[in-house]
């Protein structure tokens, strides 16, 4: 009898310590009552337009937490002041992000697992990964920055995967649309996404990328302002496969497509680009290598000695097959 009341109570304390629940909000206070509760596993479903008028900021203990709407058009979070955001501290390990349109910003610190899928963000997302391993993973996301200046308008850090999403900037990513540093040790692939600039601003700066795949994606419309040169810096393995470029602008500053320092590499196998091609500063030991690339309308436009196919100095190795460069030229342009 005693043994069987033992067990009773164990299986009901485990019950407790993996408790799933599920809870429905339609305003701010049933959000934050939801996050105040005990749960170890908590699923927020939002089904209407909620409005915030302050930051949360999630600090307790969950092993998993969802965000789960029923879809962009019906599902809303949105931050009366723009600054505001959803802040997902350490605590939380996994995070779950479906099917919602958010009117803010979002900071990860050192979560473990992410996933966000079917979302609209305005605003901005930057993340913390310096003490854990972690993934990322997004898909079929669309992005818009919001009317308030930031550095980089997406800063992501850990292993990133980011794919079928459409990513647009404009003049308040002041020195790139999307910002990712590998720390030297995580690895993103792009892969079937489209990043656009839309004429305001520099499209994607991949710095200590252990690993970085881009695959079947475009980067159209960077505009590379007189702080601002490529889209690649330093201590980067990249590969690009079936990737291409358009329409990307630079008046002041050199290279607008990929620029290199230190010891970055460049894999590029058929690679289509109207713009400025590969820049070269400060090497290390920079490697190029490009096949079944096609360069179209390189035009460089600033005032100073530079290349419009590219422009390397020092310790630096090339290996170029299979290109086609038309149309190119420009003040300075060697």
């Amino acid at each position: 009898m005693i043994l069987s009341i033992y067990i009773i109570l164990l299986f009901f304390l485990l019950s407790l310590t993996n408790s799933k629940v599920t809870k429905t909000v339609e305003n701010e206070n049933e959000l934050k009552s939801a996050l105040s509760s005990s749960e170890n596993e908590l699923t927020i479903k939002i089904n209407t337009k909620i409005i915030l008028n302050s930051d949360i900021v999630i600090d307790k203990k969950f092993e998993k937490l969802s965000f789960i709407g029923t879809s962009v058009d019906t599902s809303y979070i949105q931050f009366s002041n723009l600054t505001h955001q959803i802040y997902f501290k350490e605590s939380v390990q996994e995070i779950e992000i479906f099917y919602i349109s958010i009117f803010g910003n979002i900071r990860f610190e050192n979560n473990v697992d992410i996933s966000i899928d079917e979302v609209n963000l305005y605003g901005s997302i930057d993340s913390n990964f310096e003490s854990k391993s972690n993934l990322i993973e997004i898909s079929n996301f669309n992005y818009y920055p919001s009317s308030i200046y930031r550095d980089n308008c997406i800063n992501l850090e850990g292993n990133v995967l980011l794919e079928d999403s459409f990513i647009y900037g404009n003049s308040f990513c002041q020195n790139r649309l999307l910002n990712y540093n590998g720390l030297d040790t995580y690895t993103i692939t792009i892969v079937n996404t489209k990043i656009s600039g839309e004429y305001e601003c520099s499209c994607v700066n991949i710095n200590n990328g252990l690993n970085v795949s881009i695959k079947d994606s475009l980067f159209e419309k960077a505009y590379a302002s007189s702080s601002t040169d490529g889209g690649l810096y330093g201590h980067a393995l990249v590969y690009v496969d079936n990737f291409r470029a358009e329409n990307l602008i630079n008046y002041n500053s050199n290279g607008c497509a990929f620029s290199l320092t230190e010891d970055a590499s460049l894999y590029l196998k058929g690679y289509g680009i109207d713009g400025l091609f590969v820049y070269t500063f400060e090497s290390n030991d920079n490697y190029v290598s490009s096949s079944n690339v096609y360069l179209n309308d390189l035009y460089q436009l600033g005032p100073n000695a530079s290349g419009s196919f590219f422009w390397f100095n020092d310790n630096v190795t090339a290996d170029f097959k299979n290109v086609t460069l038309t149309n190119s030229g420009g003040f300075n342009a060697q």
